[in-house]
This record gives C-alpha cells, sequence and structure tokens, in this order.
C-alpha cells in the first residue's frame, strides 16, 4: 500500500494540474507493554488513534483543498472519526481509497464492525476504488459518490541473469515448470490447495518468496510439513522473509507462470498482479468477485479457476504447463489501460468537478 501511494502521488504530481504533498505520519509508536495478543491489541489501538489524532491535527494546521487518505480503514472509527469531521468542518474535503470495499474481515462484535463502517464513511465526500460493483457500506445511508480507478503496474529494476541461470541457482531443472507464489504468506492465497495440486504434476516445482503475514496464521513451518506429508517438498523452494527490492526481479524471472490463487473471500485487485506486468508471466488465478478477475479474464492473462479448491487449480495449472507461453495475453493493453496516469487523471477530474451538492 506504501509503494501504491507513492506510485499514486509520482502520477498525481506529474499532471501539474494540483500540488500534492505528501503527509507521512510521524505519532510516536507504541510498543506492546507486554507480551502476547493483549499487549499486541493495546499498541494496536494506542497507535491507530495517535495516527488518526496526527492527520487531523497537521491538516487543520496546513488546510489544503482536499485530504486524500490512501489507505481507508474503518478500524476503531467510532473513536477517531470525529476528528476527520473537524478537518471538514474546518474547509477541507477528503477522498479515500478503499483497496478493500467488500469489510469482511470483522474484528470483535459484528455490531461494532458495522458501527465502526458507517463511522468511518461519515467524513468521506469522494470514494476511489478499483471495482465498484460492490462495497460494504455498513448501513450507511449518506454514501459518497464513488469513482473507479485503476490499479498501476509496479516496475523494479532487473539484473542481467537469464531463467535458465535463475533455475539452475534454485536447483530447477530447465525443462521443469517453475511456479512462483509471491508476496505475503498467508491463509487466504490457498498455499495449501497448491500444495495438494502439485502432487499430480511432477514437473511442477513452487518458489515460495515472501514474509509470514502475522500471528493468526498459518506459520511456514506448517506448510513445509505439509509439502513433506504430500511428497513436493523436494519441488519446494522456500524463500520466506521480506525480499529486497533488488532481488524481486530474480524470482519473476525464474518462474514460468505467478499464483495468485486467493480465497472467495478476496474482493480486490492484486499488488503481485501489476508486479508482474513487468515479465509478463501467465498467472493462475483464483479469487472472488473482484477486478483481479475482471482483468484477467478481459486481457486473458491467464486461466481463472473457482477459488477454495485444490482441483480446479489442477485444471489450471493442467492448462498452464500445456500452453507455458499462454497465446493471446495482451499485456501491453493491460499496461496502457491500467497506467499510473490515467489512475491519476481520474482522480483529479474527480476532485476537480466534485458538486458538495450533489
Amino acid at each position: 500500500m506504501a509503494r501504491y501511494a507513492q506510485e499514486q502521488r509520482k502520477a498525481l504530481s506529474l499532471i501539474g494540474q494540483i500540488d500534492c504533498a505528501p503527509l507521512a505520519v510521524k505519532a510516536k509508536r507504541a510498543r506492546p507493554l507486554f507480551p502476547g495478543k493483549l499487549g499486541r491489541g493495546v499498541s494496536f489501538v494506542q497507535n491507530t488513534l495517535n495516527e488518526q489524532k496526527y492527520i487531523a491535527m497537521e491538516t487543520i494546521r496546513v488546510k489544503p483543498d482536499w485530504l486524500f487518505l490512501s489507505s481507508w480503514s474503518e478500524y476503531l472509527a467510532p473513536f477517531w472519526s470525529h476528528r476527520l469531521k473537524k478537518v471538514r468542518q474546518n474547509g477541507t474535503r477528503i477522498a479515500a481509497l478503499v483497496h478493500d470495499p467488500v469489510r469482511d474481515f470483522v474484528q470483535g462484535p459484528d455490531w461494532f464492525h458495522q458501527v465502526s463502517i458507517r463511522a468511518a464513511y461519515s467524513f468521506i465526500d469522494l470514494v476511489f476504488l478499483h471495482d465498484a460493483s460492490k462495497i460494504s457500506w455498513g448501513g450507511f445511508r449518506n454514501t459518497p459518490p464513488v469513482v473507479e480507478i485503476p490499479h498501476g503496474p509496479y516496475s523494479v529494476s532487473c539484473g542481467a541473469k537469464i531463467q535458465s541461470e535463475l533455475k539452475t541457482g534454485l536447483q530447477i531443472p530447465e525443462d521443469a515448470f517453475a511456479l512462483l507464489a509471491f508476496g505475503h504468506i498467508r491463509d487466504g492465497k490457498n498455499l495449501e490447495l497448491l500444495l495438494q495440486a502439485m502432487k499430480k504434476y511432477s514437473k511442477v516445482y513452487l518458489i515460495i518468496a515472501g514474509k509470514e503475514q502475522s500471528s493468526g496464521q498459518r506459520p511456514v513451518t506448517e506448510y513445509k510439513q505439509i509439502a513433506r506429508d504430500l511428497e513436493v517438498a523436494d519441488r519446494c523452494r522456500w524463500h520466506t522473509g521480506y525480499i529486497p527490492e533488488d532481488k524481486i526481479w530474480e524470482h519473476f524471472t525464474a518462474c514460468d507462470a505467478v499464483a495468485l490463487t486467493y480465497s472467495s473471500d478476496f474482493r480486490s485487485a492484486s499488488g503481485v498482479l501489476n508486479v508482474n506486468a513487468q515479465f509478463k508471466k501467465p498467472v493462475l488465478v483464483s479469487c472472488g468477485p473482484s477486478p483481479l478477475k475482471k482483468v484477467v479474464q478481459k486481457y486473458h492473462l491467464g486461466p481463472w479457476v473457482e477459488p477454495d479448491s485444490s482441483t480446479e487449480i489442477e485444471r489450471g495449472l493442467e492448462q498452464l504447463v500445456s500452453r507455458p507461453r499462454w497465446p493471446g495475453a495482451e499485456w501491453e493493453a493491460y499496461i496502457k489501460d491500467h497506467s499510473w496516469e490515467e489512475n491519476a487523471r481520474r482522480v483529479v477530474e474527480a476532485m476537480e468537478h466534485f458538486d458538495p451538492e450533489n
């Protein structure tokens, strides 16, 4: 999300019609006072409230025409939304980029979740989404205008090694089919189902590159044990931990395709897809109704399969292995239609034509 905000700000600045300045949250972050889940929870509450207080205070001090929240969230909104309402009363309009419009990750009781969503939208003048087909408003009635914007592609620096060299370095046979699972390792990416599907295809190797998401998710050790139980561990290459930006290219260059096997709960755009746009590798995708599903099907970027099914992932793998170059992929059209310039243009147009009376 931080990279997204950086790319979007850069594109907005290049348009030249607005003066776009970053507001970095410099509020002092509280560390857990005691170990365990309760300690982490207390520090999360403290940090959330401190960050929102800082944003409100700085915005009131600077008094810009617009405050653009690059990562909208409803967490604990009943306790801090009053601050941003004061920002609006001070003459600043507020826009928000909502990465996940379907808010089905519930923390605490459901009634508080719904109240939080309503509170978090209560001060918003303009909402930007990657897909406006379905939005959780939490029962909020005075819904703000919604504008769809594309998720732009990311670029990373590349080295000189070619795929065969990188495969050799990973001890993957050159004629094997290398599949990459990139990014945070969390339950919603269905890594277990992917491992199950590999069992049927002896020439499929899996590169897993990324950090463990957080506590409460399956640890990497559990996935490694699953791989051993399924007898596919010798075809897995684990690169767990933070992947430096200057090493990202190695994983995408080494692979033959990228796995985006999300659960049905995934309703957003995919940052990994937009990293892969530079490398143009076919993607194996499962997810719920989302911008990801739309673009993969529209631009023929790879097989989309029903989510949460190892059998469906097997079907997708069969398609990829039999057609590794994936004919008909329209990556250039995708990159053109989903540029950061187009993203910024729509943002500026929406802000310039915003009418508070409608």
